[in-house]
């Protein structure tokens, strides 16, 4: 580790309507270093986070320094660019419209006589990029055209970009940058900010997986209710002793005690083809929990969308003995036929971000409180509470834009609105990305009680411990086929680690 400090942020707090969210914030990293920041949502580190990026102003006082230089706050828009700081949030901040190199290079373009802008030079500086983070793809590809995790990989692209521009040193500031990357694409990026580190940059990662903060950091900050709790060394403490930290508490009895598999079939998949996915087989019983994993691209990330009817595929499924050609299935008929999916990408296509936790909520079950052509306010303001209460939303406040309440109060909240269709068949794609670990406990055993009253349900994820903690049977894919069915004794965490890359290497 290079000696000197890179950032020091002290001082600094935030309150929104009387509300103090980030208390007296200290902070220092030094140069080559990796910093973790931990915490539950809600904890300020989104805010802690906004204030370093100039998206927010901070109360009066708080002092930052970057590289010994002593700056004011708030800083503008361009402040953190200049001082060496990039950054990669949570909602990526990528501009669908443009393509991988305009979203990699603009306003940064290099330019000749007249100038006109060096294509042939921008193409090499956004492969170069791209290559830090092990993607190839065409520098013209429409980012709507790339999946989330290719997205993911490019805007953490940008950001190296960004931070390499400013000289031999910088601060990178990854902000659940990896949350939707499997194992195989974390392990590109951590290669790159390795790199980085070695070259004196400064890293702060702010992660819900602790397995990660861990392995990537040397020192772990943990924020509990907007003040700093604790810095601790990252290779003299365990994964329980950080949540221990962050929670104030122990916790135990994380995933919740496997319910009762019945031989009652609910979903059955027969030759399921489409979106990477090739003749695949499979059955879902009633009350019972079944995974889906396998590396970057096998396909896991499009399976559920097949079956949701969102994505065009060729096979048949049958949901409660009742049997549909997946070739004219569409999202509505799958509704219609008991199926419920929750997708990754939460901000966009999970929830709608304007509008109330009551009508995100009731969205799906609209038409039971409308009696003559007008919905039923009253009863739908008390059904949404309801559920606010019983999936342990916080804070409870049914008016309340869902894009103000916290990643893992969001999850619940959608998680609720589609168990409330009391669906044959639910499909879940990485439930908790972006989910604290309190959270995940609480959307956990909400998954298992909805088994145990008799729904089929399907997860998609690389969360290979997850996946052996919470499920009843974990199929494997390789390149959109099956390659391992494992349960019982054999379903471990290192187990499905195994076949996961035995697959990729029997693939060359």
């Amino acid at each position: 580790m290079l000696a000197g400090p890179a950032l020091r942020v002290e001082g600094v707090s935030k309150t929104f309507t009387s509300k103090r969210v980030l208390s007296d914030a200290f902070i220092e990293i030094a140069a080559g270093e990796t910093r973790g920041l931990v915490g539950q949502n809600g904890s300020g580190k989104s805010t802690f986070i906004k204030i370093l990026s100039g998206v927010y102003s901070p109360d009066s006082g708080g002092i930052l320094h970057v590289f010994g230089q002593r700056v004011s706050l708030p800083l503008g828009p361009t402040d953190p660019l200049r001082l060496g700081m990039a950054f990669v949030h949570q909602d990526l901040g990528l501009f669908e419209a443009g393509s991988v190199l305009e979203n990699l290079r603009i306003g940064r373009y290099t330019t000749g006589i007249g100038w006109h802008i060096r294509w042939r030079a921008e193409r090499r500086a956004c492969r170069d990029a791209l290559a830090w983070v092990g993607l190839d793809v065409d520098p013209d590809t429409p980012i709507r055209a790339l999946s989330q995790v290719d997205r993911a990989l490019v805007a953490i692209a940008r950001a190296f970009d960004q931070a390499k521009a400013t000289g031999e040193r910088g601060v990178l500031v990854l902000d659940e940058a990896t949350s939707y990357l499997p194992r195989d694409g974390v392990e590109k990026v951590f290669a790159a900010v390795g790199e980085l580190k070695r070259n004196g940059f400064a890293i702060l990662f702010v992660s819900h997986r602790i397995e990660e903060v861990l392995a990537l950091c040397d020192t772990i900050t943990v924020l509990r209710d907007g003040r700093i709790i604790t810095t601790l060394k990252a290779e003299a403490t365990t994964e329980d002793e950080v949540v221990e930290a962050m929670l104030g508490r122990a916790l135990s009895d994380f995933y919740p005690e496997h319910g009762r598999r019945t031989e009652d079939v609910v979903l059955s998949v027969a030759n399921l083809t489409g979106a990477g996915i090739h003749d695949l087989n499979f059955d879902v019983c009633r009350g019972e929990i079944y995974g889906v994993t396998g590396l970057l691209g096998m396909g896991q990330e499009s399976l559920l969308y097949l079956l949701a009817g969102a994505v065009r595929a060729t096979g048949d499924i049958t949901i409660a003995k009742r049997r549909l050609a997946m070739l004219g299935l569409s999202t509505r008929s799958a509704r219609r036929a008991g199926i419920a999916f929750l997708p990754a990408d939460r901000l966009k296509a999970g929830g709608v971000q304007e509008a109330s936790a009551r009508e995100n909520v009731t969205l799906a079950t609209l038409s039971r409180f409308v009696r003559g052509g007008r919905i039923r306010r009253r009863a739908e303001r008390e059904a949404a509470l309801g559920a606010m209460r019983e999936f342990n939303v916080q804070p409870v406040e049914t008016e309340r834009p869902l894009r103000m309440f916290s990643g893992g109060n969001q999850q619940k909240l959608l998680l609720a609105k589609w168990l409330a269709t009391r669906p044959a068949v639910l499909l879940l794609h990485e439930p908790t990305h972006g989910v604290d670990v309190g959270s995940q406990q609480q959307i956990f055993a909400d998954i298992r009680s909805a088994a145990d009253s008799g729904t089929a349900v399907v997860i998609a994820t690389t969360e290979y411990e997850e996946l052996a903690g919470l499920c009843d049977r974990v199929l494997v894919l390789r390149e959109g086929r099956r390659a391992a069915e494992l349960s019982g004794a054999a379903l471990t965490d290192e187990r499905l680690v195994e076949e996961c890359y035995r697959a990729g290497r029997a693939d060359g």
